[in-house]
């Protein structure tokens, strides 16, 4: 045909923007507006004579929609509506006709039916309302139509019947929104349900003035009462932001009555009730205010904003005018405290972009206001209030910069901290502390150490607390240099001596490092500790804990500091040498260690080594050098030595073996003799799944001298250290993240180039390979092939070694405590991490409407940080610091990946496994008899219940694999990954007769035949074929078809046991016949 070879007369440039692009069912209804209100009605030309809208539509309609459905409609109402007096005359038998045609399940013609509904109320006006309540009543369960089009239909009709009946409507708006109601929310309707009914009923809302709109806004907030909803909250949400907002990004005209509707409101609902960010019109006004400040550009927002402040303004007067605080009304706190919640709303959304630099006038009212915010009462009302007015400095302080500070900042600063609340004070420094306020060390640093020294005696354990999150979360960074009067040149806080006759902060600190306690009973109130308990002192051992991170960032006179510290150190470590299994066993069972409880002493032990490491090393003289090399036989002989195994002591172990060896007067101490002497005891970490065992463990190992490398005789290259150690730290220093695997691989690749050159001394002959086994239990796949090939080539070069030491690793199975490595519990670690998975919100959006702001939460999450610091979750502010310096990691370890990639190093180096058969054959027994039982599975069978079967036993696991109960999975379905790699490893043995229980794998590899898995069954006739029998050999090509999905029908198409033809001698049938019957089976 020619007209296949026309060519197109134009190239197409348009870019596709006519190309139709498929949308799924949320993408359509998310891009639905149903607003009409806006939407002009002269385009439609009037009737002519007595004609109608509503029979113009209907033969519009006759033409675009053929269906039977309307078709039948068309037949029984046309007989009505020819004229607009006919239509007047017979609109009841008319409203029936669409009534009944509405209810039709399933129906094609719902979009005429609805466009002839609103047509037929424009024709007959006031004449409709009578009939309006029945017609919505049809309409509304249309909405739970999956139909993007009917939906759209729907709410524009129920949004036109609102627009054409608004006078009469408007008289009874109660009785609508009655009916309206369910689809906000009343009912648990779907987001997109709720977003198009506020849209419909916002046209009646917006448009409604005075007396009628306070009886509504009562109406809707006492039926939302009786259902009270996150859902229905969420359509009231976005009822009153549609009536509130306006095209352009601008506001409505009737915006301001509404939202000072919903403030009186808020307003009456607070008198009755203490907890005012409980209630639902106060709560619903802040989420309107969200979103009318995400939708109004700045250039429009003057008109909100100017209205709050006058709000506030008017309500700041009335305070003025009241010369004593007693006669200030509970009533006046609380309508500030609403006001200042609506203005720190403003202020913090968007990061305050909508007021366009406008802070003078809050800075004055917020000047005037001061004064009644810094008085202790504790009315609920003025607690509010006062919760309030910090939250609002925080945003005002944090967000209108160094010039909106100087124009009032200042003086609201001056007059916080001459509050005398500390907790008040000490929560507000906090608060902006979290939100990394980058003037925070020049502006607030003086302050907060002016406030923390005259209040010291008044509540010390708070203060204390207080400085150790600030300095401990990086929140303040002083770098060396700073110039200030309150802090030294090496970067120190230097706190003034307070005028009292009591003590200063720094001898409080002293004091608490200084204090006697039973550390036995201290172990056990931490470890016995309630994490949900109210009104409970915090632990000493975690004060000890928050001193000792407050001593080392501030200026002390060294000779004190140390005393406390190596006093404290050495009463330490004779408290744990003391401690004996009497006393480990009484306190044991605590939630808050899973093995040794005096672990966290350990912890408390090496924060006070690393302390003490900081400190010398910003007093680096040479008679504090001298001190530090008198500890080192009870740091490294009594200390290292004997909890080298706990990742806080090796921290500080660390810090203090690098301060030393920065003298080369010290570089005696660090000989190979004391090396060779800490490394037995370190070695293990190598392979833990602890990063911060592995990490500090390697330093300390590199700090000291090295062996050299071994060189032949004739060797002329200058004698080169071994750099294994280096290397190992150098891969643990490195972030394990996707944009530095390269580095990481490099670095194992490295380490694998220095083994195979053979020049590795025999002292650390296991260090490479333990290292890899600790990369292996890292959750990063990218680095454990290379792990794993250094482990092969260790093992072609020592595989009598690499054998003991993969045996090890796997024997660590047999015991689960072998596997708990870290001394905190589960429920502590969980317990750390979970208070910022609460503030882990995703900010939700719906039509393009969003009631959250990312820049609110941070800010509101800081507030609630600091309030449970300070206020109401104090001893567990002192607990979470208490484990935050012991740097607890959230990444769980995978025992049952860290078995597979074992295995999967034997699958590289299986003729090492195979000569182990011993010692290997059973694990392998054992993980099959405990978590991967065939015998045990509901879909075997008797191969033949006259007796065929006696090959087919219960699996006989030796003695010592039957003492212990192996780990690595939890379930047959977890475990069944590493069954296929035990599988592989035993289909590359060459000589199967010689294994261990070589009777009893065969016999595990006949039972995995009638599993019902293609994989499983093919692995078990693999390691079947390695037998080699002549009778089985001889069909490998046929009993490989009958595992092969693609290849099976055309195998049993084919297989026949007759004498004549058959697929099978009848020679090998004894051998062969078993293997097939399983396989068929399966």
């Amino acid at each position: 045909m020619k007209g296949n070879n026309i060519l197109p007369k134009e190239l197409n440039t348009g870019g596709g923007k006519n190309r139709y692009k498929y949308k799924p069912f949320n993408a359509l209804v998310e891009s639905l507006k149903i607003d009409v209100s806006y939407r002009s009605d002269k385009n439609q030309e009037e009737p002519e004579g007595f004609g109608s809208f509503f029979h113009d539509s209907l033969e519009s309609w006759k033409e675009f929609n053929l269906s039977t459905h309307f078709a039948i409609f068309v037949r029984e109402v046309s007989q009505y509506c020819q004229s607009l007096p006919q239509i007047l005359y017979h609109k009841e038998d008319i409203v029936r006709i669409l009534e009944d045609h509405l209810k039709v399940k399933n129906s094609l013609a719902l979009e005429p039916l609805l466009d002839l509904v609103t047509k037929l109320a424009r024709d007959l006006e006031i004449e409709f309302y009578p009939y309006f309540e029945r017609i919505i009543s049809v309409i509304i369960p249309l909405a739970k139509r999956q139909d993007v089009k009917t939906l759209e239909c729907t709410f524009n009709c129920i949004a036109y019947l609102f627009k054409y009946l608004f006078n009469q409507i408007i008289a009874d708006l109660n009785r609508t929104y009655g009916l309206i109601a369910p689809l906000l929310g009343e009912d648990s309707q779907k987001p997109y349900i709720r977003r198009f009914a506020a849209e419909a009923f916002a046209f009646l809302l917006r448009n409604t003035r005075g007396e009628k709109l306070t009886d509504i806004i009562n109406h809707i907030f006492d039926l939302f009462n009786e259902y009270p909803t996150d859902a229905y909250r969420d359509g009231l949400n976005m009822l009153f932001y549609e009536a509130a907002q306006d095209t352009d990004n601008n506001l409505h005209d009737g915006a301001l009555n509404l939202m000072r509707e919903l403030l009186n409101k808020s307003y009456r609902d607070s008198l009755t009730c203490s907890n005012i960010e409980s209630i639902y019109s106060y709560r619903i006004t802040t989420s309107t205010t969200i979103a009318l400040v995400h939708h109004v550009k700045s250039e429009n927002f003057s008109l909100l904003w100017n209205f709050y402040l006058d709000e506030l303004e008017n309500l700041q007067n009335i305070l003025l005018d009241k010369t004593d605080f007693a006669n200030i009304s509970q009533e006046s706190l609380t309508k500030i405290g609403i006001m200042l919640s609506l203005v720190y709303i403003c202020l913090t959304v968007r990061k305050g972009s909508r007021i366009k630099g406008n802070f003078k006038r809050i800075f004055n009212i917020m000047r005037n206001i001061t004064q009644y915010a810094l008085i202790k009462t504790l009315s609920y009302g003025y607690l509010f209030f006062q919760r309030q007015y910090f939250k609002t400095c925080v945003s005002l302080i944090t967000l209108t910069g160094m010039n909106g500070f100087l124009a009032g900042g200042k003086y609201i600063l001056d007059k916080i901290f001459d509050h005398d609340d500390t907790d008040c004070v000490l929560a507000f420094a906090h608060n902006v502390a979290n939100l990394r306020w980058e003037h925070y060390e020049k502006i607030m640093l003086p302050y907060i150490v002016k406030y923390s020294s005259t209040h010291w005696e008044e509540n010390p354990k708070k203060i204390t607390l207080f400085l150790a999150n600030l300095l401990s979360t990086k929140n303040l960074s002083i770098p060396p240099g700073t110039i200030s009067s309150f802090i030294t040149k090496s970067g120190l806080i230097k706190f003034p001596n307070a005028k009292s006759k009591y003590q200063n902060i720094t001898d409080g600190l002293l004091r608490i490092l200084n204090q006697n306690c039973d550390w036995a009973s201290e172990i056990n109130i931490l470890n016995q500790v309630d994490l949900e308990a109210a009104d409970m002192q915090p632990p000493h051992l975690t004060l000890v804990s928050a001193a000792l991170t407050v001593i080392s960032r501030v200026f002390i006179p060294f000779s004190e500091v140390f005393n406390s510290l190596s006093t404290c150190i050495k009463s330490l470590a004779e408290f744990l040498k003391s401690a004996n299994s009497t006393t480990l066993l009484a306190f044991s069972n605590g939630p808050f260690t899973h093995s040794s409880p005096h672990v966290l002493m350990q912890n408390l032990l090496g924060q006070a080594i690393d302390s003490l490491a900081s400190i010398c090393q910003l007093n680096s003289e040479t008679d504090d050098m001298e001190k530090l090399v008198k500890l080192w036989d009870l740091i490294i002989d009594e200390i290292l030595l004997a909890y080298g195994t706990n990742h806080v002591v090796l921290r500080g172990v660390a810090g203090y073996l690098d301060l030393l060896r920065s003298s080369k007067k010290n570089d005696y101490l660090f000989n190979t003799k004391n090396f060779e002497k800490i490394y037995p005891h370190l070695k293990c970490n190598l392979s833990s799944f602890i990063h911060q065992r592995r990490l500090h463990s390697l330093k300390i190992l590199s700090i000291f001298d090295q062996f050299p490398l071994i060189t032949s005789e004739s060797s002329q290259i200058d004698q080169e250290f071994c750099d294994i150690f280096s290397i190992g730290l150098q891969f643990e220093e490195i972030e394990t993240a996707m944009n530095t695997s390269r580095n990481k691989t490099i670095l194992l690749r490295k380490l694998s180039s220095l083994i195979s050159t053979k020049r590795v001394p025999e002292f650390y002959s296991e260090v490479a390979p333990l290292h890899c086994f600790g990369v292996l239990t890292i959750n990063f796949s990218d680095l454990w092939s290379d792990a794993i090939q250094v482990l092969v080539k260790f093992a072609e070069l020592n595989p009598k070694k690499f054998w003991i030491l993969i045996y090890n690793e796997f024997t660590r199975f047999n015991d689960g405590t072998k596997l708990e490595q870290t001394g905190l519990s589960e429920t502590a670690i969980q317990f750390y991490f979970k208070e910022d998975q609460l503030f882990s919100k995703s900010v939700f959006r719906t039509g393009g409407i969003s009631f959250e702001c990312p820049n609110l939460l941070k800010y509101n999450k800081a507030n609630e940080e600091s309030q449970n610091l300070i206020f109401d979750k104090f001893v567990n502010g002192c607990i979470r610091h208490y484990i935050s310096c012991c740097f607890p990691d959230n990444n769980r370890f995978d025992p049952l990946n860290y078995y597979g990639l074992l295995i999967k190093t034997l699958i590289e180096v299986p003729h090492i496994a195979e000569r182990h058969s011993q010692q290997l054959v059973p694990l392998f027994l054992q993980f099959t008899n405990s978590k991967y039982n065939p015998v045990n599975d509901d879909n075997m069978m008797d191969i033949d219940s006259s007796g065929r079967n006696d090959n087919v036993q219960v699996m006989d696991v030796d003695d010592e694999a039957k003492d212990h109960v192996s780990t690595p999975a939890q379930s047959s379905k977890g475990s069944k990954p590493n069954m296929v790699l035990f599988l592989k490893l035993f289909a590359k043995f060459k000589n199967p007769r010689a294994l261990h229980k070589s009777a009893e794998l065969k016999d595990i590899y006949l039972r995995f035949l009638t599993k019902g898995d293609i994989k499983m069954q093919t692995l078990a006739l693999n390691c079947l074929l390695t037998w080699k029998h002549k009778g089985i050999i001889a069909y490998e090509e046929n009993l490989k078809n009958f595992v092969d999905e693609s290849k099976f029908r055309d195998e049993l198409s084919t297989f026949s046991l007759s004498r004549e033809n058959g697929s099978i001698g009848f020679e090998h049938r004894d051998e062969v016949m078993p293997i097939i019957i399983r396989i068929l089976y399966g």
